[in-house]
């Protein structure tokens, strides 16, 4: 936990800023070019060359991003650290606390913090985040929540806590069933995922944290869609597809720590 006064950014490395947040929260922004499929918005046709049917594949684009990667708030299971008679290991913790909430303490911050990052990118990007993601994690739903008040919140594959168990707490799973959540790429588009037994793309989503998982799913399935969706608001506007996106995804210490 990392504890003060929102402070501006302390680090500056390469395409990476780190800030410190109030509370339980660090972020992480980062300037990634993707080789995104850009005629993934058509259908693959084929193609007679010399005869022979070929299929025309996709046509590679570089596609830049600005990425802001957000650590989560306070969580009952971070609670647990500081109360001397409950200092389980963490395996026990995950094994008996399944997918904990933000603590009030964490709801609080979180909502604080989101103010302070919000005015932060607004003044790196001139603007709003276009997309807003978060783990599909109970802890990391509830703090973009609270982060991003007014943005529709997209729970995401590859970037869950290692080793932690899907909730099976009715409780828990009603408060993630906001009209702000969005289930597209987890639990609502299991065709593009390219299974009849979604569930277990769900446990293995929350389970397997990787970052070329993830930027493999953010060059297939994420940026098309954001794609269709810049077209679909400005029609064939000049310059649509060569602005960068800009992104907010909320994760965790272990993805945080171990592979960005």
């Amino acid at each position: 936990l990392l504890f003060g006064r929102p402070s501006p950014i302390t680090q500056f490395c390469g395409l990476c800023r780190v800030a410190k947040m109030t509370i339980g929260c660090v972020w992480i922004f980062a300037a990634l070019t993707c080789a995104t499929p850009l005629a993934g918005l058509r259908s693959v046709q084929e193609e007679s060359v010399n005869g022979r049917p070929q299929a025309s594949g996709f046509q590679q684009k570089q596609q830049k991003i600005q990425l802001a990667f957000v650590r989560h708030g306070h969580g009952c299971h971070n609670a647990l650290k500081s109360q001397s008679k409950f200092q389980f290991p963490g395996w026990r913790k995950h094994k008996e606390y399944v997918d904990p909430p933000l603590t009030d303490c964490g709801r609080k911050y979180s909502s604080l913090n989101g103010a302070a990052l919000r005015v932060k990118l607004n003044g790196i990007w001139g603007g709003e985040a276009d997309f807003v993601g978060a783990s599909s994690m109970l802890r990391a739903i509830e703090t973009g929540l609270e982060m991003f008040p007014n943005a529709t919140l997209f729970p995401l594959p590859f970037i869950s806590e290692w080793f932690c168990p899907v909730s099976d707490i009715h409780e828990q799973a009603q408060w993630m069933k906001t009209a702000r959540v969005r289930w597209d790429y987890v639990d609502g588009g299991s065709e593009r995922l390219n299974t009849t037994d979604f569930r277990k793309v769900v446990d293995q989503a929350r389970g397997t944290p990787s970052y070329h998982s993830f930027k493999w799913f953010l060059e297939t399935y994420l940026l098309p869609d954001l794609h269709r969706q810049r077209r679909a608001a400005r029609g064939d506007a000049a310059g649509a597809e060569e602005e960068p996106f800009r992104l907010v995804v909320v994760t965790h210490g272990f993805f945080m720590y171990h592979f960005l």
